[in-house]
């Protein structure tokens, strides 16, 4: 599947916290907000924008717009509305269900740590999901979604959590490998070659104390990878793996894009022993060159 450029076909509009309940808004206030959007869309559409290339999406950067100052530390709701090109409301009967889930909603922080990956429902006109949310700091916000009339898209933004941050990029793992939960995976390559732009075709290898453990579906496939791009928030993937068999063996294989060189965190989550965990390993990218033909690739999501 080619990669897609930066482009706005939607609106995200975000509203966080107390007070911005859908079903408590007047009529006055909910026609005020759709007028805010427009606005903020058309003046965004005449902003001469950087072809940004993105993964396998319409990766779609919004405004943001708070209903209190910004998010606390701990649990709170997170509730937010999607929008059509022409400016109504996106509801639950206008997207397809992919993966089980009408919705995917992604959340890291710009340190590229705090992962979460949630499913939020439709409530009272608004998309609605607990978080909660251990560090401060400024995040980004991915909202996946299929819309039945258009292509798959990205809409994104970012918040911020209330207190003093300390930022702990990660650095490349070593062996391209990450211990978590008792799990040790590694990211693997043909021969251990470097990643390099473009698709590249890497597989996971998982054991528990040597031993490759148990796999079951997680949202209709047996893996999901997101790649998230370091001081690049527009640069966003989210794949499964090539093979729908059950891996026997405690290995998977991907096809993951890199548009650009750099350093990009990959986030794997597999459902082993009954339980969801998450395995990120962060990487640097360079740029193929003319004796690295790009490898061959599946279809991703």
């Amino acid at each position: 599947m080619s990669s897609r450029v930066l482009s706005l076909s939607a609106m995200l509009l975000v509203l966080l916290g107390a007070g911005c309940d859908g079903a408590h808004e007047t009529k006055t206030s909910q026609e005020t907000l759709i007028q805010d959007v427009r606005h903020r869309i058309q003046d965004f559409e005449s902003i001469t924008s950087s072809t940004s290339p993105t993964n396998n999406r319409a990766i779609i950067e919004s405004r943001f717009r708070l209903a209190t100052q910004q998010f606390s530390l701990g649990k709170q709701t997170l509730a937010f509305q999607l929008f059509n090109k022409d400016r109504t409301p996106l509801d639950p009967e206008q997207l397809q269900l992919v993966h089980e889930k009408l919705v995917h909603l992604l959340l890291v922080r710009k340190d590229m740590t705090q992962f979460q990956h949630l499913h939020p429902e439709f409530v009272d006109g608004a998309w609605v999901t607990d978080v909660s949310f251990t560090e401060p700091g400024d995040y980004y916000i991915y909202v996946d979604v299929t819309p039945l009339q258009e292509t798959p898209m990205v809409f994104h933004d970012s918040f911020k959590v209330a207190g003093t941050p300390t930022y702990a990029e990660p650095n490349p793992n070593v062996d391209r490998a990450v211990r978590t939960d008792g799990y040790y995976v590694t990211l693997e390559t043909a021969e251990n070659t470097e990643l390099v732009t473009g698709w590249n075709n890497v597989r996971y290898v998982v054991t528990r104390e040597g031993t490759p453990p148990a796999f079951d579906p997680y949202l209709g496939a047996y893996g999901h990878v997101v790649a998230l791009k370091h001081f690049d928030a527009l640069v966003f993937a989210h794949t499964h793996p090539l093979d729908n068999a059950a891996p026997k063996d405690g290995s998977l294989g991907f096809a993951v894009e890199f548009p650009t060189p750099g350093r990009y965190t990959l986030y794997a989550q597999f459902n082993l022993d009954s339980t969801v965990h998450t395995f990120p390993i962060t990487v640097d990218v360079k740029t193929r060159t003319a004796a690295q033909p790009e490898e061959a690739h599946g279809e991703t999501h």
